[in-house]
């Protein structure tokens, strides 16, 4: 389950990676074979070409600042007031959006790469650092393509560094994600360790502070203890500890009556009586 989650993490980031760096399309010359240099030679139209079906023209936008293009309405690439017909994302040139201009080599033209024009001042262009065709049929026009095509006020912010650093930005959140996954993880492994190795000792603990609290008895508490489980036999009543005892019982009128001695209640002795006259002798 870990190892999955982590798998699909990684491969997130590194599809999104993928997919950032898939909008870096390939720029073709009229050819159809030979590829621009993709290190300085970007689409114009950058939102354009996200769209299926959508191309543009290339031009140096990421070459150094001294070097870079414009991309004009036309398609094509100024460079310090030089016009120029650069590459197409469409390898096939046949997308309105690659100015297919220029490309006969028996004329001038250059089919493996860029091609200098040179404008006639009445919105007509001939191939090449010249104005001889403008007199002549071999002169032509350019549509302006402004669906398709960036605007010569575009920054001088490059496309390909914006592509790399959006690319570097999802690569970093990707291995952040993938680094706070083993972090938790670790973690986690080392909560349960500890958890692990603290139960035994808390037991033992236990164990023997339960040892120790019967060993310090209070001796109070002990003695108590030792006399409640004495021998209760000295406790007894009489009745208990002599079976044959009974207690002194008044006598009936009957044996009083027979009996020469008065009986006393309050230490069931008999006493004789004796029956002396004595003289009255006037005091008491």
């Amino acid at each position: 389950m870990r190892f999955a989650l982590i798998a699909h993490v990684l491969a997130l980031g590194l599809g999104l990676v993928s997919q950032s760096q898939a909008h870096e399309k390939t720029c073709w010359a009229p050819d159809g074979k030979t590829k621009a240099d993709n290190e300085t030679y970007v689409p114009c139209n950058k939102l354009g070409i996200e769209e299926d079906g959508v191309h543009s023209s290339c031009c140096n936008l990421d070459g150094k600042a001294s070097q870079r293009d414009l991309c004009v309405q036309t398609g094509l690439c100024n460079n310090d007031g030089i016009l120029w017909r650069g590459y197409c994302t469409d390898q096939s040139w046949e997308s309105a959006a690659c100015v297919n201009v220029c490309t006969d080599e028996s004329k001038g033209g250059n089919a493996t790469g860029v091609m200098r024009l040179t404008p006639c001042g009445d919105g007509r262009y001939c191939c090449g650092d010249t104005t001889a065709c403008c007199s002549g049929e071999d002169a032509f026009s350019i549509p302006i393509q402004e669906e398709v095509i960036q605007g010569a006020t575009q920054s001088f912010k490059t496309y390909k560094n914006a592509t790399i650093g959006l690319a570097v930005v999802l690569g970093i959140v990707a291995l952040a994600a993938l680094l706070g996954i083993f972090w938790l993880l670790k973690k986690n492994r080392s909560l349960k360790a500890r958890q692990q190795t603290s139960t035994p000792a808390m037991e033992e603990s236990s164990t023997a502070q339960q040892q120790q609290n019967s060993n310090n008895v209070d001796p109070y508490v002990q003695d108590q203890e030792d006399m409640a489980r004495t021998d209760t036999t000295s406790m007894a009543s009489p009745h208990t500890q002599y079976p044959m005892y009974k207690p002194p019982m008044s006598p009936s009128m009957a044996e009083v009556g027979s009996n020469p001695q008065r009986y006393s209640e309050l230490d069931a002795t008999g006493t004789a009586t004796t029956t002396t006259t004595r003289p009255y002798d006037g005091h008491r």
